[in-house]
Formats: C-alpha cells, sequence, structure tokens
C-alpha cells in the first residue's frame, strides 16, 4: 500500500517505535513542500527537531503533483491532496483543518491519521494491541494531543479493536 504523507503525519510516524517496520510494510510520498517544511523543524534542537532531522536521513519517494487543486490550505497539505489523488491513494495527514476542507471538498480521496498505519500493522498481525496501543499513547503524548480530535479518535479505534 502507498500513501502521500504531510509534515504533521511524518512527525507523528517518527517518534513510534515501529516507525522502521512502517518504511518496510508501506509506501510513503511526499511532496517537495512537506520536505521544507521537515527542514525547517529540523533547524530546532528538540523532540520534534531531533525526529525530523532523522527523517531528513531516510530515502523518502519525492514527488510533486502535475496540477494542485483549489484548496484554501498552507501549500504542503495543497501538494499532499493532489499527489494522493494523481496516485489513487490515501493521504496521511495529522492536521484537523486541512482534514475538514478536504473533506468538505469532496475531493475524492481517503484522508487517514498517521496512526491509521500502526492500526493496519495491528491488523495484519505485524504488532500485537499492547504494542500499537503503547505506541499510539506515546505519539499522542509527543504530540501533544492529550484532547481533542485525533485523541477521541485514536481511543476509539482502539476501543473497538
Amino acid at each position: 500500500m502507498m500513501f502521500v504523507a504531510d509534515t504533521g503525519a511524518l512527525l507523528s510516524l517518527g517518534c513510534s517505535s515501529h516507525f522502521q517496520l512502517v518504511l518496510k510494510e508501506y509506501t510513503l510520498y511526499i511532496t517537495p513542500a512537506v520536505e521544507e517544511e521537515i527542514a525547517a523543524f529540523a533547524s530546532y534542537d528538540d523532540f520534534l527537531g531531533l525526529k525530523a532531522a532523522a527523517l531528513q536521513r531516510i530515502s523518502l519517494r519525492k514527488e510533486k503533483p502535475k496540477k494542485l487543486l483549489p484548496l484554501n490550505l498552507e501549500n504542503a497539505e495543497t501538494e499532499v491532496f493532489s499527489l494522493a489523488i494523481e496516485k489513487h491513494c490515501s493521504a496521511l495527514s495529522d492536521d484537523i483543518h486541512a482534514i475538514r476542507i478536504a473533506t468538505q471538498k469532496k475531493i475524492g480521496i481517503s484522508i487517514k491519521p498517521s496512526f491509521y498505519l500502526l492500526l493496519l500493522l495491528y491488523k495484519r498481525k505485524k504488532i500485537t494491541k499492547e504494542d500499537m496501543v503503547q505506541d499510539i499513547k506515546f505519539v499522542l503524548v509527543h504530540r501533544n494531543w492529550l484532547h481533542g480530535a485525533l485523541w477521541e479518535y485514536a481511543l476509539k479505534q482502539i476501543e473497538e479493536l
């Protein structure tokens, strides 16, 4: 399976202890704007800056969409959603605002949060439920999502397993 990932989703996945398994199991594409945002994060010497620097050392597939969707979003999200349409795959985004805009515009792609890939690993019996839950909680803490829509969605998904 392949996905086009935005910066937030990549940073979240980079926090996961199963990130190398994610890279092995799934094809992740980024866009030039996402690459620029990762570089901006990497300029800081904090937890997410170090994760971004680690992302820079990984050779992710980079591609620029041929045509940009008319979305009123930041360049990175617009590129990600546009490329996902061109590649006929899902987008990975942890940006609730961007997801809402894209959903309202009915752009015709599936947009999943980053931890969806951890759920897939669990469902494919690549990791245990305990490992998945621990990993998702670690990501939620380090991305400061202990409240809000992503936290509630993660809890709901875990409870349904």
